[in-house]
């Protein structure tokens, strides 16, 4: 040991004399040998200093930057109470918050609420606001904001088209912090109401419930959402065609990534295509499926999800007694290729609907029926028709001949167009009638003047179906327009919003769709999706089953299109992490 300690006292440095003198006696081969060996370990120490780096930075989201929307149509009602159009809701949801709202897998999350309750009798809904909450203008929001907002809805002089979503329900504030629902009986899907904006009380007291919709406090909109608007641009006839927003700082769930949400107004879906291929905006949605086909082309990002729209083949009995012989029903339900709508039609942005209720809340209990001219057919020649001399069937006296009413959008007439085609090539006569909207709801649908309807439902919740099939709806201003009377289902449509069980419900609603399934008043034909078209990457837009396409915007504060290199203890938690591309 001490011999080692010996030679290290006697070890040393060389100096830089005895260093230069060892340079000077190197060849050139041995000066270029040295060189190179410099230089590779040079090479080697920075690789390995990279790669240490690399492996403890990630990429996070960072505030900052545009995306610019293009949108159809002037928004008129930027206000929960009152929003009724595509555009008037799309930025309603980003401009106002609501005590919860669904986050971006469609799940009830807090959103000015911190936290609810809810009684075991399912009638008393008790919500906790946040802390320190304000609106754009820094005032605080406060339970009595919330009161206000409810009340407005619920005033039959402002007609709010939420009001029957809040008819017969008490709300109070029992202080600052606390807002309390009372219902009269249970019903499941009012946290879905909950979802509703919250207007300022202050900015609103003294507008009056006959000025209310003519007020522009409906364009200038002051809320407590993820964006507040800084500017709006009009035309030279004072019609709004951009909506500039900016993040709120003090938005309860957190700032908005993305600095600043641009709305640009277009009045048609050609402009707004034009806008978009000519980068005037960075992403559009509500577009035909044509013209998202023609863009698919050009390369653009592209992504679709489920709507809770059905479309279906109504049949109006009284108006044509055919529709009572069950074998012409399921004659029908087997001629009419669903798919061949799907992939003409909505060129596969959409599904075979397979019964009354939507796929996005559906337990797969349907089993799908299969497009088969002859067996529907045979069903026919079994049940006693045969062909009159102009081929159409007939029994007795009763001629398969019959009418399809419909609206003029192209979607519509298009569908109308094959389902005749099938069902002449069984030997039905069918005439097609098709309407301006407008007129089809009024002259035709309300009146109930229709022999058979191709037409839509929009299927919010599964509570939504009571307007749609129970038998107290039949005559206007119900829904009912199979005019389909069933006690059974009556029964279930009444008893299933009270069930608080979720487990409880899905059971209910899967036996309601059975029977509607097993009487067929209707055909169910097929859902169309949401369509969203980008030409920049939006990072964590994923969107999901939505009741309409606007409603992605409610989670735009969680999208990004910037990043920053951190390690990764300085990430705040792995949800931050961004995806490197």
């Amino acid at each position: 040991m001490s011999t080692l300690l010996q030679s290290i006292k006697k070890w040393r440095m060389p100096s830089k004399t005895e260093l230069r003198e060892a340079m000077r006696g190197l060849t050139k081969r041995e000066w270029f040998l040295f060189v190179g060996l410099i230089i590779a370990l040079g090479i080697t120490t920075f690789s390995i200093l990279v790669a240490i780096n690399n492996h403890f930075i990630v990429k996070i989201p960072a505030h900052g930057g545009t995306v610019r929307a293009g949108i159809v149509g002037t928004p008129r009602f930027i206000n929960p109470v009152l929003a009724i159009s595509e555009a008037d809701k799309t930025l309603t949801s980003v401009v106002y918050s609501g005590l919860i709202h669904k986050d971006e897998t469609g799940t009830l999350t807090p959103d000015a609420a911190q936290s609810y309750t809810v009684s075991p009798n399912g009638l008393v809904y008790t919500f906790t606001l946040r802390d320190k909450l304000t609106f754009h203008d820094g005032k605080a929001l406060t339970a009595d904001d919330v009161v206000y907002t409810i009340t407005k809805i619920q005033d039959p002089l402002i007609k709010s088209p939420k009001r029957p979503l809040f008819e017969g329900i008490e709300v109070a504030a029992p202080d600052a912090k606390t807002v309390v629902f009372t219902l009269k009986q249970p019903f499941a899907p009012f946290l879905e109401s909950a979802t509703v904006g919250i207007l300022p009380k202050h900015v609103w007291e003294n507008v009056t419930a006959d000025t209310f919709a003519l007020t522009n406090l409906n364009e200038q909109a002051i809320g407590s959402g993820a964006y507040k608007i800084s500017k709006i641009t009009n035309n030279s006839e004072g019609t709004p065609t951009k909506y500039a927003l900016r993040a709120f700082s003090h938005f309860a769930p957190g700032r908005a990534y993305i600095e600043h949400l641009d709305f640009i107004v277009y009045t048609n879906e050609r402009d707004l295509v034009a806008g978009f291929t000519g980068n005037n905006v960075d992403m559009i949605s509500n577009i035909s499926p044509e013209k998202t086909e023609a863009l698919a082309q050009e390369k653009y990002t592209i992504t679709h999800s489920p709507l809770p729209r059905i479309f279906s083949l109504f049949f109006n009995q009284s108006q044509a007694p055919l529709f009572t012989d069950r074998a012409v029903i399921d004659a029908i339900n087997l001629a009419v290729d669903k798919q061949q709508i799907v992939n003409e039609v909505l060129l596969g942005y959409g599904h075979v609907a397979q019964g009354p209720i939507p796929e996005m809340f559906k337990d797969g209990s349907i089993t799908p029926q299969k497009v088969d001219a002859d067996a529907a057919k045979n069903i026919l020649t079994k049940a006693g028709y045969t062909k009159d001399t102009d081929g159409i069937l007939k029994k007795g006296s009763t001629r398969l001949a019959f009418s399809i009413s419909t609206g003029d959008a192209p979607e519509l007439r298009k569908a109308a167009e094959l389902v005749k085609q099938d069902l002449e090539a069984i030997g039905m006569s069918v005439e097609l009638k098709v309407y301006e909207v407008g007129i089809l709801n009024q002259t035709i649908i309300r009146p109930r003047e229709y022999e058979a309807l191709l037409f839509g439902q929009i299927v919010n919740t599964p509570a939504d179906l009571y307007s749609f099939w129970h038998s107290g709806e039949r005559n206007d201003p119900g829904l009912n327009v199979a005019l389909y009377a069933n006690t059974k289902v009556d029964s279930i449509l009444e008893s299933a919003p009270k069930e608080t069980d979720q487990a409880k419900a899905k059971t209910l609603y899967s036996s309601l769709e059975q029977l509607l399934v097993k009487d067929a008043p209707a055909v169910f034909l097929y859902e169309p999706d949401a369509i969203y078209i980008m030409q920049k990457q939006i990072n964590n837009f994923t969107p999901t089953a939505s009741t309409y396409q606007g409603e992605q915007f409610r989670n735009a504060y969680t999208w990004y299109v910037r990043t920053d290199s951190v390690w990764k203890f300085f990430a705040k938690n792995k949800n931050q992490i961004a995806p490197i591309n």
